[in-house]
């Protein structure tokens, strides 16, 4: 009797069926470290996003109105966090746009607040500038419009760069302003 050779058994690199849950198929190392690098770019892309995008501050649609005699500082509060909510901003900035011929400058109102005003002592703990200040609750932005000529003088909303415990950002803030300043 001849015995007879598969001619799968004469090739080199075959195996028996026996073999094939022994295949394995393996990641190489480039695959993994891409894998790794994706990953790493999407985390810190969502990182950057949550820390630039604190909520808005509230705005609101109503102006304030008042008219004061020329050469008196008005103090007109447009701005005050909500209470309840218990955030702080740490302002960086506070830019206020504003036409007519006027100083115009942005204050803080420490434990207090007010609608519109020329003695502000009645209703504040104590004023301070704006820029490098703490806006928590229970404190008012406040905007000091002062102009030595009469006229009108219309404010913008304020926009204030800020923190929000790990978040930055740069949102317009309150309501705008409109003031008549009255020539003596």
């Amino acid at each position: 009797m001849r015995q007879t050779r598969s001619r799968a058994a004469s090739l080199p690199h075959s195996r028996d069926m026996a073999d094939t849950d022994a295949l394995e198929v393996g990641r190489s190392r480039g695959s993994r470290l891409a894998l790794g690098v994706v990953v790493a770019v999407a985390l810190a892309g969502l990182v950057a996003w949550f820390v630039t995008h604190p909520p808005a501050p509230a705005t609101s649609v109503t102006d304030l109105r008042a008219s004061v005699p020329a050469g008196r500082p008005l103090y007109l509060g447009v701005y005050g966090p909500d209470p309840a909510g218990g955030r702080t901003l740490h302002l960086s900035r506070v830019e206020l746009r504003h036409t007519g011929d006027a100083v115009v400058e942005a204050l803080v109102c420490r434990d207090g607040a007010l609608d519109v005003t020329t003695a502000p002592d009645a209703f504040c703990r104590g004023l301070v500038p704006a820029a490098g200040a703490e806006l928590g609750p229970g404190d008012q932005l406040v905007v000091r419009v002062t102009s030595s000529t009469g006229g009108p003088v219309r404010v913008s909303r304020p926009r204030l760069s800020y923190r929000d415990g790990l978040q930055w950002g740069t949102h317009d803030a309150g309501r705008r302003a409109a003031v008549t300043v009255l020539a003596r």
